[in-house]
C-alpha cells in the first residue's frame, strides 16, 4: 500500500476492531486492502480515512470488510472523495436498516425510477444522493469487486514480491542481508 509499517499496523488494527475480526485475520485484512488499492481508486490514505468512518456501522448492519471496501472502491473510482464516500455509505447502511430494506431492494428502486436522484434522496437523504445513484448504476461492478476481494488471499505478498522483482528490489534485499550480517558480527558472538 506504499505506507510505513506503523501507520499500516494502526489501520489494520482499526479494521480488525471495527469489523470484529480476530488478530489472526490481520493477513486477510492486509490482502483485502492491498487488492482493493490495486483494483480501484483507493490507496492507503483513502482507506485510512474511509474505513474508520464506516467500519463499525458496516459490521453492525451485517456487511463484510470485502463488501464495504468494494463499495468504497467503486464510490472513489467514480469521483467521490474518501470521507464523503464513507459518510454516505454509513448513512446508506443506517437508512437501510431503519427502513427494513436490503441494499438490492433500494438500488432496484433507484434504477427503476424516472428520477434517480429524487428516489435516492427519498431513500438515503441529502448526504447520500450521489452515492445511491452511483451504487444503483454500478451494482454489478460492486458485486464483481466484492467477489475479487473475497478471494484476495496472498494478494499483499504477491504485490510485495512484484515490487521487489527488479534491480531496486534486489539492492534492497542485498542491503537488508548485509545489515543482518553486520548486526550478527556486532553481537559479540560472531
Amino acid at each position: 500500500l506504499g505506507s510505513d509499517l506503523g501507520p499500516q499496523a494502526a489501520l489494520t488494527g482499526a479494521v480488525l476492531n471495527s469489523f470484529g475480526l480476530d488478530a489472526n485475520d490481520a493477513a486477510k485484512v492486509n490482502d483485502v486492502l492491498a487488492l482493493s488499492a490495486a483494483s480501484s481508486a483507493l490507496d492507503f490514505e483513502k482507506l485510512s480515512v474511509a474505513l474508520p468512518i464506516v467500519g463499525s456501522v458496516a459490521k453492525a448492519t451485517g456487511r463484510t470488510l470485502e463488501e464495504t471496501t468494494a463499495i468504497l472502491g467503486i464510490l472513489t473510482s467514480n469521483g467521490l472523495d474518501a470521507s464523503s464516500s464513507a459518510t454516505a455509505l454509513r448513512n446508506i447502511f443506517v437508512k437501510l436498516a431503519s427502513k427494513g430494506l436490503t441494499m438490492e431492494q433500494a438500488l432496484a428502486k433507484i434504477n427503476e425510477s424516472t428520477n434517480k436522484a429524487k428516489t435516492s434522496f427519498d431513500l438515503f437523504g441529502k448526504t447520500s444522493v450521489a452515492a445511491g445513484v452511483i451504487l444503483a448504476e454500478q451494482g454489478e461492478t460492486v458485486k464483481a469487486l466484492t467477489l475479487k476481494l473475497e478471494s484476495a488471499d496472498g494478494a499483499a505478498q504477491k504485490m510485495a514480491d512484484t515490487m521487489l522483482n527488479n534491480l531496486s528490489g534486489d539492492i534492497t534485499i542485498a542491503k537488508s542481508a548485509w545489515e543482518g550480517f553486520i548486526l550478527s558480527l556486532e553481537d559479540g558472538e560472531g
